[in-house]
C-alpha cells in the first residue's frame, strides 16, 4: 500500500489521495465517459440527466424495477469523485441537501445511488497474501465506511452497483515483467494451457451469437446474471459500428473454450464480461486467455488492462471472491474503491423496496412469506394502502 497512506484516513488531502503512479489509472472515469453515456442511451435506452455536485457535472440516470401493483424507481450516479472535497462538509452537505430537495419531487424516487471511485488504497496484488496486511485494508475500508455514513447520512447500498475494487495490469512493463507478476500458479496454468492445442482469437461476426448463447449457458450453470439476448444484440451493433470493442476467444479446435469481452476507451483496455466452459476446466482456458489479450493489448500501445471488478479486500465471503482471487493472480496493482452508498428520500418505500429486491421473488409471494397463507389476502390488501398512503404523500 503507498507509503503516505495515514494511519487515520480520510482525513487530509494527502491520506485521501494514496494514488502515486496509479494516478494515471484513475485519471479517466470510464462511468462518465462518452462512451458509457452512448451505451446508456443507445443500448440500455436510460435517458441521461445531469447534476453538479462540488462543481463536477455528473451524468445520471433513472432507474426501475416493478414489484407487484407498484413501479419503484430511484437515481444512480456511478463514477463519483469527491476527492480531498469529501472533508469539505459544510459544502458538500449544503450540495447534498440541495440535490435531495431537487429530487426528491419526484414523489416515486425513493433514493439517490452513489458509486463512489476515490480510492481507498492500492497496493500489489501479491500482497493480499499476507494476512495481517488483508485485515488492515478490510478496518480502513469501514473506517471510511463509518466516517462517509455518519458524516454525510448515507447508507451503505443493501445491493453494490458495481464492484468494489478492481486489477490492473500495467502494460508499460515488458512481458517478462508480467509474467513475473503472477503468482506461481497462474504461470503454471498459462504454460499448461499453451499445451493443450488452445489458439487465441478475435471472434468473427457468425461466433458473435455462438458465444452468446455458450455465455448463457454458463450463467444458468453457475446462477450469475448477463444481458438479454435482445440487450446484447443492441450491445453488439453499437460496439461493432463504432469500433471500440473485441471479442476474444479461446478455442480447442473449433470449440469455444473461454471469451472476454473488452471495451476500448482511450488508453485502457476494459475486460467487461467473460466467462469460461466448465467442462474445459482442467485445460485452464481462461488464464490463457487474459494472457493473451494482455499480450495483443500491450502490442496495440495500451497503457493499462483493467481486469475491472474485484471483492474487497479482507472479505472472504464476498460474491465476488473467486472471481478476484482469479484475477489477482495476474498480478498488477489493486484499487479498492469507496464503495456504493443510498442518500434516502422516503425511508419506508425504501426498506419495502429492499425486501422485495433482494428477496428477488414475486411480489405476491414475498407477502406470503411475511403473513403466512392464513391471513394472506386481509394483510396484502393492508400493506397495498400503506405503501400507496405513503407513495402519494
Amino acid at each position: 500500500m503507498d507509503t503516505r497512506q495515514s494511519r487515520r484516513p480520510y482525513k487530509t488531502v494527502k491520506n485521501f489521495l494514496t494514488l502515486s503512479k496509479t494516478d494515471t489509472m484513475q485519471s479517466h472515469n470510464f462511468f462518465q465517459s462518452t462512451v458509457r453515456k452512448n451505451l446508456n442511451e443507445t443500448v440500455y435506452w436510460n435517458k441521461i440527466f445531469q447534476a453538479v455536485l462540488l462543481w463536477k457535472n455528473y451524468r445520471w440516470v433513472i432507474k426501475e424495477q416493478k414489484r407487484g401493483p407498484f413501479v419503484f424507481k430511484w437515481f444512480q450516479i456511478l463514477g463519483v469523485e469527491f476527492g480531498a472535497d469529501l472533508w469539505n462538509l459544510k459544502k458538500l452537505r449544503q450540495e447534498l441537501t440541495e440535490l435531495k430537495k431537487k429530487l426528491a419531487s419526484d414523489r416515486k424516487c425513493l433514493f439517490l445511488q452513489l458509486w463512489i471511485i476515490d480510492p481507498i488504497a492500492t497496493f500489489p496484488s501479491e500482497q493480499i497474501k499476507e494476512e495481517q496486511f488483508s485485515e488492515t485494508i478490510k478496518k480502513l475500508r469501514c473506517e471510511v465506511e463509518k466516517n462517509i455514513t455518519q458524516k454525510l447520512h448515507f447508507l451503505v447500498a443493501f445491493r453494490e452497483n458495481l464492484p468494489p475494487s478492481t486489477i490492473v495490469l500495467d502494460l508499460s512493463k515488458s512481458i517478462e515483467q508480467l509474467e513475473a507478476g503472477m503468482n506461481q500458479s497462474c504461470r503454471q496454468r498459462v504454460r499448461k494451457a499453451s499445451k493443450h492445442n488452445l489458439f487465441f482469437s478475435i471472434a468473427q461476426k457468425d461466433e458473435r451469437d455462438i458465444f452468446y448463447d455458450k455465455w448463457k449457458e454458463i450463467s444458468l450453470e453457475k446462477w450469475f446474471h448477463i444481458m438479454g439476448k435482445k440487450t446484447y444484440q443492441k450491445f453488439k451493433e453499437y460496439v461493432v459500428e463504432n469500433q471500440i470493442w473485441d471479442l476474444f476467444l479461446a478455442k480447442k479446435w473449433e470449440e469455444i473454450v473461454a471469451g472476454t469481452i473488452c471495451i476500448k476507451d482511450h488508453s485502457s483496455l476494459i475486460y467487461l464480461y467473460g466467462a469460461a466452459d466448465r467442462h474445459y476446466w482442467n485445460i485452464w482456458g481462461h488464464q490463457f486467455l487474459l494472457h493473451e489479450i494482455t499480450k495483443r493489448a500491450k502490442e496495440n500501445g495500451y497503457w493499462f488492462f483493467d481486469l475491472f471488478g474485484g471483492a474487497p479486500t479482507g472479505f472472504p465471503d464476498h460474491s465476488l471472491a473467486t472471481v478476484s482471487s482469479f484475477k489477482e493472480s495476474f498480478g498488477g496493482t489493486k484499487i479498492e474503491y469507496s464503495g456504493s452508498y443510498d442518500l434516502v428520500f422516503n425511508r419506508f418505500l425504501y426498506l419495502v423496496f429492499k425486501l422485495l429486491r433482494v428477496a428477488r421473488i414475486p411480489f405476491r409471494f414475498n407477502l406470503k412469506i411475511f403473513t403466512g397463507l392464513q391471513t394472506f389476502g386481509t394483510v396484502e390488501k393492508i400493506l397495498e394502502r400503506i405503501i400507496s398512503f405513503f407513495w402519494k404523500r
